[in-house]
């Protein structure tokens, strides 16, 4: 019999084995997020930047916008977050006069920032005056299994039937909702990139409080469900294709070998001459019968006597 403290041991140890293995629904591979940048402060310059990068945009200060990590090397569970959110664009996104919010989320925080980071050390950040009831999360079974791992949405809020590539997605699925009034989209990591699974939306409720409406966080955007009117919503951006894989030209056949003509019906070999080949030409018989003989003579007798 175990003891209970042993079988508490093994049983710990089964779940960091798991967990390390890939049962739990993360990933135990480089778990840094790539970092948003919406240059010129509009949604339509994102641009996303790898974690330890520094070719961003120039800053208000002279500086060059860089892809911190809190952590080297930069894995696992470690948070990717640009230098300055205000040189990454945070604010009101000008392609839309204002009405997305870029790297804000409407209310506190939602859920997933369960596993994101939320800004650089020594940015400043602002908190809304409450957090907004979630009516839905759509996201994906990756994304459904991380958040319920790490708690960040229960299991009814989520929905992996629908899934939404861009803010302006999900401000259309919010606008087709009669209690959507705000929505917040994930936008942490590229459209087409390792952690597209994880690019949430999130419908709300109006919040109940009144104050601060929207929430400093890195690579969430946030509005309402319409825009005023005249504003007019940019297309989303589509990830370039990937190129088509050159087609291989199929070898050509080995030519077939020509058959090998059959052989013909052997020649009948001649027949070997025998004795003397002039004698077996002659006219005359080579040996006679002794009854040619007795007519020979008779003839010879009859002449005689004539004469």
């Amino acid at each position: 019999m175990l003891s209970s403290g042993k079988a508490a041991a093994m049983a710990a140890g089964m779940v960091i084995a798991n967990f390390y293995s890939g049962s739990f629904p993360v990933s135990h591979a480089a778990w840094s997020w790539e970092c948003t940048v919406y240059k010129g402060g509009t949604i339509t310059g994102a641009m996303y930047m790898a974690p330890k990068a520094d070719g961003g945009p120039t800053c208000a200060d002279g500086s060059t916008l860089t892809c911190g990590c809190t952590r080297d090397p930069c894995e696992d569970l470690a948070e990717a977050t640009p230098s300055s959110l205000v040189c990454a664009g945070a604010g009101d996104d000008a392609a839309t006069s204002g009405c997305y919010k870029l790297h804000h989320a409407y209310g506190t925080p939602p859920g997933f920032k369960v596993w994101a980071g939320r800004s650089a050390k020594g940015d400043a950040v602002t908190d809304a005056c409450g957090a907004a009831d979630v009516i839905k999360v759509y996201t994906s079974e990756q994304g459904k299994g991380i958040f319920e791992y790490r708690k960040g949405f229960t299991t009814d809020q989520m929905d992996i039937t629908e899934q939404f590539a861009s803010a302006q997605a999900c401000q259309a699925k919010c606008a087709s909702n009669p209690d959507c009034k705000f929505f917040t989209f994930n936008d942490q990591g590229s459209p087409d990139g390792e952690y597209q699974p994880f690019r949430a939306c999130v419908l709300h409720k109006a919040l109940s409080c009144s104050g601060t409406q929207y929430s400093t966080f890195h690579g969430a955007i946030a509005g309402p469900s319409a825009c005023p009117e005249g504003v007019t919503i940019p297309a989303a951006v589509a990830p370039a294709p990937e190129p088509a894989p050159e087609p291989v030209p199929e070898p050509a056949p080995a030519p077939s070998p020509e058959p090998a003509p059959e052989p013909g019906p052997a020649a009948a070999p001649e027949p070997a001459p025998s004795g003397d080949a002039s004698a077996s030409h002659s006219p005359c018989p080579q040996h006679f019968s002794p009854a040619f003989g007795v007519i020979l003579s008779a003839l010879v007798v009859v002449m005689v006597f004539e004469f």
